[in-house]
């Protein structure tokens, strides 16, 4: 074989080993970041789990608080309309002798008054009328 075959077998071979060199320390490297993702996956699934179990806790705490609370705004809806129709029916009860009242004082006031006005009248002597016509002396 000629030398100069024989020189380029041996650089051949030469970057052969190097890239197989290369190619292991790459390996390596890959398997070290490997490990370290697998540590960093596993502490994130860990906490994901984690956070998983907390949530069905608060979840089912809500279910547990949900039952009772939704009992307590029907109940308090039911109560609620319970009042509206007692006090519609005190109103209803109450407004017309009230009305009926507030009137008759209305008509005592005015017929008290009136009666001063005439009692004053007689007693100052003055000029009152009667039935419309005036009093003259």
């Amino acid at each position: 074989m000629p030398a100069l075959v024989q020189i380029c077998i041996v650089i051949a071979t030469l970057a052969l080993v190097v890239m197989t060199v290369l190619l292991v320390a790459v390996l390596l490297q890959l398997r070290v970041a490997t490990v370290q993702l697998t540590k960093t996956l596993h502490i994130g699934i860990l906490q994901a789990e984690q956070l998983a179990q907390d949530c069905q806790v608060l979840l089912d705490e809500v279910r547990a608080l949900a039952g009772p609370a939704l009992e307590v705004w029907e109940r308090m809806r039911i109560l609620g309309a319970r009042i509206e129709g007692v006090s519609t029916a005190v109103v209803d009860e109450l407004e017309s002798p009230l009305l009926s009242s507030v009137a008759v004082l209305r008509g005592l006031k005015t017929g008290a008054r009136r009666f001063v006005e005439l009692l004053m009248g007689r007693v100052m002597g003055s000029r009152t009328m009667k039935n419309g016509v005036s009093k003259h002396e």
